[in-house]
């Protein structure tokens, strides 16, 4: 059975005679419980329950008009139900996209207002971040201060709040299990994980820090039955308090964009390129990076006065920027660095246009067929590219590790184009006992491709296939 993203539905033993021990590092006594008990008293209170509504159309009064339909009436009933946390005083509350996205109607209710809940409206939502800011009529409420999510330590005690299954005002208590995960959920992925029991009812509600300050936004758990499991995940505080403030402020939080796919560099690519660290550029769109004048094969080693570490993080500062401001590249080109100022727009709808991740493993050694890329060979690989060679077929075992396939198209080996399969054979002689870098195109989008091409091509034995990996399945 697959575990399942669900959204918020050896060391040595060694012996020395007379020698003591050395002392234990003191560990922290746990907390007060009292702490606990007087943090989620003052914290509940800004905690709310969301309830989604949904229209229904049924017909007349059956009973009373047995042979006559009756007219039409609407009516709506509950669907679903999620947590807030308010956010500002006039009414302001704070939850995620998917909570507010269920139904055609939202009811809010108050923990010191028993039995009474208020219609309520949207004020924008983030569906690629998973918030929304919702609005009630309804002043002077209670607000929990947003604490500095960068400045939380693992191992540090948190309390999830919220409505599990509808149970109203539920606290639980746990650590912070991990920083920055990333478990595909959205492109900017960065959660919190805490052992803080969350469940479905829970999305939207607060994990709060024993300062009684907002840490993060419970957003999903991992699981194999859909309920608690050990693991959940919470947007930092830090990141959801800048999309609420411009949700509030414009209802939408506006991305920026340069048209640039990019991939991690690989210890390969990085001896290949001469580069200490960075992204390559795989591919330029139309956008402010091809009018800057940045070129695929570019290094970009920084961005304003960030350095560049991975494609994940450069495409989040990105995405942060506001669009009309300028940023300053730092690229290596050929071995040479300089500087380029490109504008930032805003990110395009459509997701295909956005900066793309591209992870990169490691190169192996050479095992490739190719042919001429002729018509019936391009239209059976849904390739639109006119120029290069198609690969047949790898060697798996050989290329293990290495993102080729067959059907992939090569353009330029060490930046000579590729037009014949003549051309390859001239390009792998002539890189024996170096690194061969690869121009790939892949139903319409390039890449490279860092090879070590032995001094001898003779094959090697096929090592035993590693077991496939398990991996997590996004409910």
């Amino acid at each position: 059975m697959r575990r399942a993203i669900s959204l918020l539905p050896a060391a040595g033993l060694f012996l020395i005679a007379a020698a003591a021990p050395p002392p234990a590092p003191a560990a922290k006594a746990p907390p007060d419980p009292a702490l606990f008990s007087h943090v989620a008293s003052s914290a509940r209170t800004a905690v709310v329950h969301i309830k989604t509504l949904r229209t229904e159309i049924a017909e007349g009064q059956p009973f009373l008009e047995p042979f006559a339909p009756g007219p039409l009436q609407r009516r709506r009933v509950p669907y679903g139900q999620g947590t807030g946390v308010v956010f500002d005083a006039k009414g302001i509350i704070l939850t995620n996209a998917h909570v507010v996205g269920r139904g055609d109607g939202l009811r809010v209710s108050l923990s010191d207002e028993p039995g009474k809940d208020y219609p309520a409206t949207l004020v924008g939502k983030d569906r690629l971040s998973d918030l929304a800011v919702i609005r009630i009529p309804r002043e002077n409420l209670p607000v929990l201060p947003f604490g500095d999510s960068d400045r939380l330590e693992v191992g540090e005690w948190v309390l999830a709040i919220g409505n599990p299954f509808g149970l109203e005002q539920t606290v639980t208590a746990g650590i912070v299990s991990a920083k920055g995960r990333v478990v595909g959920l959205t492109k900017y992925d960065d959660f919190i994980q805490t052992d803080a029991a969350i469940n479905p009812g829970n999305s939207g509600g607060p994990l709060v820090d024993l300062q009684g300050h907002v840490v993060g936004i419970n957003t999903a758990i991992w699981s194999r039955q859909g309920t608690f499991a050990g693991i959940g995940f919470s947007i930092p505080s830090n990141f959801a308090r800048e999309i609420a403030t411009e949700l509030l402020a414009h209802g939408e939080f506006a991305r920026g964009y340069l048209g640039l796919r990019c991939q991690d560099l690989s210890p390969s690519l990085k001896a290949s390129f001469a580069a200490e660290s960075g992204v390559l550029v795989g591919e330029v769109l139309d956008g402010p990076a091809k009018r800057a004048g940045v070129r695929r094969g570019d290094v970009v080693m920084s961005y304003g006065t960030e350095r560049v570490d991975s494609v994940r993080q450069f495409t989040a500062l990105i995405a942060r920027t506001r669009p009309g401001v300028k940023r300053r590249l730092k690229i290596l080109r050929e071995g040479r660095a300089s500087d380029i100022e490109t504008s930032v727009e805003r990110l395009p709808e459509a997701p295909d246009a956005a900066e793309e991740e591209r992870e990169r493993p490691p190169a192996s050694s050479l095992g490739i067929d190719v042919a001429a890329l002729t018509p019936v060979l391009a239209a059976r690989h849904k390739t639109k590219e006119r120029d290069g060679v198609v690969i047949t077929r790898v060697d798996a075992a050989r290329f293990r590790g290495l993102d080729l396939e067959a059907g992939d198209v090569v353009l330029e080996a060490d930046a000579r184009a590729i037009a014949k399969p003549s051309d390859w054979e001239a390009a792998c002689k002539a890189a024996r006992g170096k690194t061969l870098r690869v121009l790939l195109s892949r139903q319409g989008r390039t890449h490279f491709e860092a090879i070590e091409i032995p001094a001898s091509t003779e094959a090697k034995p096929e090592a035993p296939a590693k077991p496939p990996e398990k991996k997590a399945a996004k409910s």
